[in-house]
């Protein structure tokens, strides 16, 4: 058993590095520039490309990449670039929140998802097993329209492929 669980946490390694590479790539990938946002629109493009080489934006991505998991090996994960204060900070206030909403998602669960597969278990094909199916199938297709959607804006735009009508 401790072998088991000692390869488990092993392999959170590569999937910590796997999601964290993917995040920074898809916030490298969106459109705007921190340095313009944070300086406003009227700002100059001196005190913006200053204030992009004072931040390391005009570095590659690998190494802005590097640099963020050395700081956040070190427990920096950055400064939010709309309030001005700690990353981890505004992490450690909105914490409370989610253990709730995560206990609350819990219990929907368990007094909701439990006693419904129990009755479409014992009266199957029944409208009410029907209706399970249907709302299990929505679920599915909601994920796979915002992956698209996703894919969309992500990369299809960014390289030019398609244009971003309306926006």
């Amino acid at each position: 058993m401790w072998r088991y669980v000692l390869r488990r946490i092993v392999y959170l390694v590569p999937v910590f590095v796997g999601i964290s590479f993917f995040v920074f790539f898809m916030l490298h990938m969106t459109p705007g520039d921190p340095a313009k946002m944070i300086l406003g629109d009227t700002a100059t493009e001196e005190n913006v490309q200053a204030l992009r080489a004072e931040m390391g934006l005009n570095d590659h991505f690998l190494v802005q990449y590097w640099r963020y998991i050395k700081n956040a090996a070190h427990g920096d994960i950055g400064k939010s670039y709309i309030t001005k204060s700690s990353v981890a900070h505004e992490v450690a206030q909105a914490f409370p929140a989610t253990v709730k909403l995560a206990l609350f998602a819990i219990a929907i669960a368990i007094f909701v998802g439990i006693p419904l597969g129990i009755v479409s278990a014992i009266r199957q094909y029944s409208l009410l097993d029907k209706f399970r199916d249907g709302v299990r199938a929505d679920r599915y297709l909601h994920a796979r329209i915002l992956a698209g959607a996703f894919t969309y804006f992500a990369f299809l735009r960014q390289i030019g492929v398609v244009s971003g009508v309306g926006f």
